[in-house]
């Protein structure tokens, strides 16, 4: 597969699966359960839709980049410093009981981060 073709498939996949979280801002009790198994809590409401609506435009702009190469390297950029944060502080939570419903976001985030790793060294190879 060229690499070209191979770092678009890369920017679909992590932004669908980035953006995907993103129906949390559209339906909050139903896919807090079912990801993270957390319950809904209303007095939250507006952090919650607020932080999971940015994560759906961090994943639009992923698969935007995929097709539009000068938006790409500060997209992935961007990506990599936000997984690489969320994965810290999933890291740091685990020692208590409310971290552990976040433990799937690091295996997950971490396999983006090595995807996106590379193809922001490519796109900087291009330069």
């Amino acid at each position: 597969m060229k690499t070209e073709s191979f770092k678009k498939w890369i920017l679909i996949v992590t932004g669908l699966l980035t953006g995907g979280v993103g129906l949390i801002s559209v339906l909050p009790a139903l896919f807090l359960d079912k990801l993270f198994n957390l319950a809904y809590l209303q007095d939250y409401d507006i952090i919650i839709r607020h932080w999971s609506a940015s994560i759906l435009l961090a994943g639009i702009f992923l698969i935007i980049s995929a097709y539009k190469v000068t938006w790409r390297l500060p997209i992935v950029l961007y990506s990599i410093l936000e997984k690489l944060y969320l994965v810290g502080i999933c890291l740091f939570s685990l020692r208590y009981p409310y971290g552990r419903s976040f433990a799937v976001v690091i295996p997950l985030d971490m396999f983006m981060i090595i995807l996106l790793v590379y193809v922001l060294v490519a796109e900087l190879k291009k330069r």
